[in-house]
């Protein structure tokens, strides 16, 4: 290296290596030492650097097939970039987009971090399919899990099931003792009804006190089906009758409770359903005829 281009490489911040084409690492630049915590001694050729940045073998046998097809495509010109998860020596591991040029018979290898970049669009995404309050997916990620479903029940013939599930006496508790406790509630709700459903199944809110359970795949038999989708709804109303505790502030609702019940409409179905809109319909019909009726029941309907 000319002691200009030396100094620049040496001063870039982006991290650099420099790899000969028999595999000896010429140089790395500060920047490298820095995010990596490698240096020339820990990996004089660039067989040392797969196994330090890449522990787990099938991860690491994948990298190496990756880079080296965008080594030899490159063909004197720019290596395009892939993501790679690198371990670095602290034992963090950071997401890197690998790129760089051919250099003679060898390459420079330039590594951006995406780690922040992909986190923050992983949290948008999130943002865009779960509820932020219980964390529980939204009526969007629900409508995608529900169109998926449909598709596998076409194949397997069994049913499935939809619960619309509305908390009963909720309005009384917020006008009582606020919309932290109204959350509190709603948070714990959403708990109970995840540890009560199948691991298959999805507990989504609606909004406001509504919640939607869809029963994944049941049975081929709908009398059977039948049978498992009211026991479930069955056990969701005893865990949503059970008290909830409060935990609030306020002086006077120190030792505060809750009391309160569900109202939930099911409704039974399989793949022949031609719109998802009349399963809502059907299940919200259901439900109402239970507020109708008192609260604090389940009603089975189908399609």
């Amino acid at each position: 290296m000319t002691t200009h281009f030396q100094d620049l490489f040496m001063k870039l911040p982006i991290p650099l290596c420099w790899v000969a084409s028999d595999g000896v690492v010429l140089q790395m630049n500060k920047r490298f030492e820095s995010v990596f915590g490698y240096s020339k001694k820990d990996m004089p050729i660039l067989d040392c650097w797969w196994p330090l940045a890449y522990p787990d073998t099938s991860y690491r046998d994948w990298v190496r097939r990756t880079w080296n097809e965008a080594l030899a495509l490159a063909e004197k010109r720019d290596i395009i970039p892939i993501e790679y998860r690198v371990r670095c020596k602290n034992q963090q591991t950071v997401t890197m987009e690998i790129s760089g040029i051919t250099l003679g018979d060898g390459f420079l290898a330039t590594f951006i971090d995406v780690t922040e970049r992909n986190a923050a669009q992983e949290r948008v995404q999130h943002l865009a399919f779960y509820d932020s309050l219980t964390d529980l997916p939204n009526r969007r990620l629900l409508a995608t899990r529900l169109e998926h479903l449909m598709a596998k029940l076409k194949r397997s013939q069994r049913c499935a099931a939809l619960m619309v599930v509305d908390l009963d006496n909720f309005k009384p508790l917020n006008d009582r003792w606020g919309h932290a406790a109204g959350d509190q509630v709603l948070v714990e709700a959403a708990r109970r009804m995840v540890n009560v459903v199948r691991a298959v199944d999805t507990v989504s809110r609606a909004g406001g006190d509504e919640f939607v359970v869809l029963l994944d795949e049941i049975d081929a038999d709908a009398e059977h089906a039948a049978r498992v989708a009211m026991d479930i709804a069955r056990r969701l109303q005893t865990s949503l009758s059970a008290e909830f505790e409060l935990s609030l502030d306020n002086l006077l609702a120190r030792g505060a409770c809750h009391r309160g019940s569900a109202s939930i409409g099911v409704v039974l179905f399989d793949g022949r359903v031609a719109r998802t809109e009349s399963l809502f319909a059907c299940a919200d019909t259901a439900m109402y005829e239970v507020k109708r009726q008192g609260r604090n029941g389940v009603l089975m309907t189908r399609v």
